[in-house]
């Protein structure tokens, strides 16, 4: 996250966002937090009982943050007509006992958000499963987006079909590690992407991917490079650990 500061010239982050406890979200969140300026911290509010998720917390008390709890409804305008909204966590919480094969407590906790800029628009959904999904359609919550960061890295337990359907998506974007051992992204969430008629971008074939709005509904995407010719973007990986493990 520094480094991409420094190439893309950012003085600070008005905004840092920790959509939940987990290492592969906020590790290293203490050390962006002491080298760089930031403005205020957004998070789920759910524990972890984890030295990332202490060092974490002792950052933002050393440098004497604002740290807000995410909440429905909740927006913050980052200025030029860009705003984010939270979707997402509601209350009451999601309980361990309460979730299903595939869930626990702080992705289905996740930090939603949508972010409008004029015309355009994106959802940011963490690593929110099929439960959220369902939870915020059933509230009447706005997903339909020209752009969605895929859920949990594309796992089989997210980018429900409904949800899918709802959100009318003009592209998405999986941020998955080239060499994951849980079947990110999986087949069964990309073949419902597919069946949308989406655009698909993925950082372990295409590396980091740029996305320019200008906030008309045209928007441009770059990847920082091409998929190789063996590396079919639409074919999903096989898990060797099934990503229903609770962290």
């Amino acid at each position: 996250i520094l480094e991409a500061m420094k190439k893309y010239g950012a003085a600070q982050l008005d905004l840092l966002v920790a959509t939940h406890a987990h290492a592969d979200h906020i590790g290293a969140a203490d050390e962006v937090i002491k080298g760089a300026t930031v403005g205020r911290v957004l998070y789920s509010g759910v524990p972890n009982t984890t030295k990332n998720y202490q060092d974490f917390l002792k950052a933002i008390d050393e440098k004497k943050l604002e740290l807000i709890k995410a909440a429905p409804g909740q927006t913050f305008d980052l200025g030029d007509g860009v705003v984010l909204t939270v979707l997402a966590p509601s209350e009451p919480l999601f309980t361990k006992d309460e979730l299903r094969s595939g869930g626990n407590e702080p992705n289905a906790n996740s930090v939603v958000m949508r972010l409008d800029y004029g015309d355009f628009s994106m959802l940011l959904t963490g690593d929110a499963e099929a439960q959220t999904e369902e939870r915020l359609m059933r509230q009447g919550a706005n997903v339909a987006a020209d752009v969605l960061k895929v859920g949990h890295h594309g796992s089989k337990y997210a980018t429900s079909d409904n949800f899918v359907k709802r959100g009318q998506f003009k592209a998405a974007l999986v941020s998955a590690g080239l060499d994951n051992r849980y079947g990110h992204p999986s087949q069964d969430a990309l073949d419902r992407l597919r069946a949308a008629g989406v655009r698909l971008y993925r950082t372990d074939f295409q590396g980091e991917i740029t996305l320019t709005s200008r906030g008309s509904d045209e928007f441009k995407i770059t990847t920082a490079k091409e998929a190789k010719p063996e590396q079919d973007v639409w074919a999903g990986r096989e898990a060797l650990r099934d990503d229903s493990a609770r962290r």
